[in-house]
C-alpha cells in the first residue's frame, strides 16, 4: 500500500527553469519512485503562473494538486502590520503567504487523506504547521538560510530586492512606499529570519538544507540536531550526452535569470572585473531571461541568447563556463550542470560553496577576478588542460551528484521504511 505525502509549495515546479524548481521536481520524483509515496501538492503560484496552463505539464509522479487561495491585499497588509510588526517569529515573507482560509483548507485536506508525512517549502510556509500538526512526520525544507543570503546581499552594497524576488507578492501600496527604505526593510527581515529559522526548526521533526555548511550552522543553534542535508543533483546522463554542437573558438558562457538581482550583480563582475582583463577577443554568451535594462547595460560586451529549450545547445559549444557569484547561499545548480557537460568552470568561493571543488583539479576557484581572467587566457590557449579539467568535472558530478544518490538523504528525514 502506498503512503501519502503532502507538499506545501510556494510555486508550481513542472517547468524546471530554476534551480529551486529543479530540486522540487526531482525531490518529488524520488519520493514517489524510491520511497513509495503518492505526492499531493498544496501550492501557491508565482506571479506569472496560470494554474490551468501549468497543470498541462503535471508529471506522472504527482497524484493531485490543490491551488492555494490567493492572499488578499487586505490580508497581506493585516499580516504585515499585526503579525510581522509585533512578532519576532513572523518574517515579512511569511505574512505574504499566510491566511486562516488556507489553514482551514490544508486542515480539511489532512482530514480527507490522512497523510503520512508533510513537507513545507521554505520558511515562508512554515507557519502552516498549525494546519498539519497531526501528521506523523513534519519536515521543513528551508533549502538555505535566507538570513545569511540577505546578509550577503546587504554586504555587497547592491540594490536589494525587498524580501528577495517575492516583492511581487507585496500589495501595490507597499511597493510604492518602500523603494526608498529597501536596506532598512531588509535589515528588519534578516533580524526576524534569524529568530524564525531557529523557532520553526525546533517545531518541525526535520529540517532540510541543500548545503552541509548550513546544516551544520543551524544545528549548532538547536537544542536537538535535526537539520539534514538533501542536496541538489543533476541529470548526468542528459547533460553529459553527446550533441551535434561543435566548439567555437574563444567562447565563454554564463547562465542566469537576469530578473533576479544576484545574477545581475554576478554578470556585472564578469563585465567590469574579468572581461577587461582578458587578452583574447572572447565572445561571452549569456543564457537566461533578460529584461531590457540588462540588455542596455551589457549588450555591447556580451551576446544574449535569452531562454533556450535545451541548455546543452547553448553551453556545450563554448570553451569555458564563467560563473562568479556576487552573493547567495546554497548550491548553484548551473555550476553542477556545466561540470556535467564537461566544461571547465571558473567561479569564486561563493559559487563553490557546498560543492567542495578543488581548484586546479575539477574547476578553477578564486576570489581574485584578475586571476580568473588570467586563467581564462591560459585555458583558451591550452586545449589539453581544458579537456582534463572538463573530464575531472564530469567524474566529480557523476560520482556524487546524480539524483539516485541525492534521494538517499530522505532516509535521514524518517521517510524510509
Amino acid at each position: 500500500m502506498r503512503k501519502k505525502l503532502l507538499f506545501i509549495t510556494t510555486r508550481l515546479f513542472f517547468t524546471t527553469n530554476s534551480g529551486r524548481k529543479l530540486s522540487l521536481y526531482h525531490y518529488c520524483r524520488g519520493l514517489y519512485e524510491e520511497y513509495n509515496y503518492d505526492i499531493y501538492l498544496y501550492t501557491f503560484l508565482e506571479g506569472d503562473q496560470v494554474f490551468e496552463r501549468e497543470m498541462e505539464k503535471k508529471p506522472y509522479f504527482i497524484k493531485d494538486v490543490v491551488c492555494a487561495e490567493e492572499i488578499s491585499t487586505c490580508g497581506k497588509l493585516s499580516n504585515l502590520l499585526f503579525r510581522s510588526l509585533f512578532s519576532k517569529k513572523w518574517p515579512l515573507q511569511c505574512s505574504l503567504y499566510y491566511s486562516r482560509k488556507n489553514v482551514r483548507r490544508i486542515g480539511a485536506l489532512c482530514r480527507q487523506y490522512a497523510f503520512d508525512a508533510v513537507i513545507a517549502d521554505m520558511i515562508r510556509t512554515a507557519p502552516y504547521l498549525r494546519a498539519v500538526k497531526d501528521i506523523p512526520i513534519k519536515i521543513l525544507d528551508m533549502d538555505d538560510l535566507l538570513s545569511g543570503r540577505y546578509e550577503r546581499e546587504l554586504a555587497a552594497d547592491s540594490d536589494p530586492n525587498f524580501v528577495g524576488q517575492y516583492s511581487k507578492k507585496l500589495p501595490e501600496l507597499a511597493n510604492r512606499i518602500l523603494p526608498g527604505l529597501k536596506k532598512q526593510v531588509l535589515k528588519l527581515e534578516i533580524k526576524k529570519l534569524l529568530y524564525a529559522e531557529v523557532y520553526y526548526a525546533e517545531l518541525y521533526d526535520r529540517v532540510i538544507f541543500v548545503s552541509e555548511r548550513e546544516t551544520l550552522q543551524l544545528n549548532e543553534k538547536l537544542t536537538e540536531r535535526k537539520c539534514v542535508t538533501v542536496t541538489t543533483g543533476v541529470d548526468y546522463d542528459y547533460f553529459s550526452g553527446e550533441t551535434e554542437a561543435s566548439k567555437e573558438p574563444n567562447t565563454l558562457s554564463f547562465i542566469g535569470n537576469l530578473e533576479y538581482p544576484p545574477n545581475i550583480d554576478s554578470l556585472r563582475i564578469i563585465a567590469e572585473q574579468i572581461l577587461p582583463n582578458v587578452s583574447h577577443p572572447v565572445t561571452c554568451y549569456v543564457i537566461g531571461r533578460a529584461p531590457d535594462r540588462v540588455l542596455s547595460e551589457f549588450g555591447s560586451q556580451m551576446t544574449f541568447l535569452g531562454m533556450v529549450e535545451d541548455l546543452r545547445t547553448a553551453v556545450k559549444p563554448t570553451l569555458l563556463f564563467v560563473s562568479p557569484i556576487a552573493y547567495g547561499s546554497g548550491i548553484k545548480t548551473k555550476i553542477l550542470e556545466a561540470m556535467a557537460m564537461g566544461l571547465p568552470v571558473l567561479t569564486n568561493s561563493v559559487g563553490a560553496e557546498g560543492i567542495h571543488l578543488i581548484s586546479g583539479k575539477n574547476a578553477i576557484v578564486s576570489d581574485d577576478m584578475r586571476f580568473l581572467a588570467a586563467e581564462i587566457d591560459r585555458l583558451l590557449d591550452d586545449e589539453e588542460e581544458r579537456v582534463r579539467i572538463g573530464r575531472e568535472a564530469q567524474d566529480f558530478v557523476r560520482s556524487g551528484y546524480q539524483w539516485k544518490d541525492i534521494w538517499k538523504g530522505f532516509r535521514l528525514c524518517g521517510l524510509g521504511d
